[in-house]
């Protein structure tokens, strides 16, 4: 007797977790669909759009226009890694001080600022190096800024799909990389290497546009 009630204490302990299963899974599946949370995971699209237009050509941009050689190429791109990796942990402790909305906003003019001074600083060596540091820190401080404002857009009206939400805006983040490289080959093609600077400055000011009237319609 204690046998069977052993087990159908397990087999309905069983049928509980499948059901809480399912529903994580359907929370998941309609946290995906989600207005708000879309808008969010958009801007994260436009501003590594905008990055990686540039980013994802920037050794022949450095070798053909900016002038340099392959050493001095490979320096930058360690250049570009150590202001990541700062960026990084300087974007999180912004967004803890100021606000996901605002460390957001931070990140998109920044990087509409600095992808659109690269092109007429293109063919200075120095101006460059400076540039590219500060385009290696804003896209990886866009990371934990852009990451914690989808969570927290989640927590307020999606709160059993934090982990659909999460998974949404990295794959905001691969998308955004990937448009970018096909934006970039299609400037690159019609209006050469330099034109990638101004095209990925105008996708970041989307992505403030956007931004601007998602906060507005927040307030009302």
């Amino acid at each position: 007797m204690l046998t069977k009630l052993k087990i159908l204490m397990i087999l309905t302990s069983r049928a509980t977790m499948g059901e809480g299963v399912a529903k994580d899974a359907f929370h998941n599946l309609v946290a995906l669909f989600d207005r708000r949370l879309l808008g969010a995971a958009l801007i994260t699209v436009l501003a590594y759009t905008g990055s990686f237009a540039l980013f994802s050509y920037i050794s022949p941009l450095l070798i053909e226009v900016t002038g340099m050689d392959a050493p001095l190429v490979a320096a930058m791109m360690l250049v570009y890694g150590i202001a990541a990796a700062i960026g990084n942990v300087v974007g999180g402790r912004m967004t803890d001080r100021l606000g996901p909305d605002k460390a957001v906003m931070i990140v998109l003019i920044g990087l509409a600022f600095v992808l659109g001074a690269m092109w007429p600083a293109a063919g200075s060596i120095p101006v460059m190096t400076v540039l590219i540091a500060a385009l290696g820190a804003l896209t990886y401080a866009a990371v934990p800024a852009m990451q914690a404002r989808v969570i927290g857009i989640a927590e307020r009206h999606a709160p059993h799909a934090l982990a659909a939400a999460a998974g949404l805006n990295i794959a905001g983040f691969n998308s955004g990389i990937a448009l970018g490289s096909i934006l970039g080959g299609g400037v690159i093609g019609s209006l050469g290497l330099a034109a990638t600077t101004p095209v990925g400055a105008v996708a970041a000011i989307v992505g403030i546009i956007v931004l601007l009237l998602q906060r507005n319609g927040k307030r009302d």
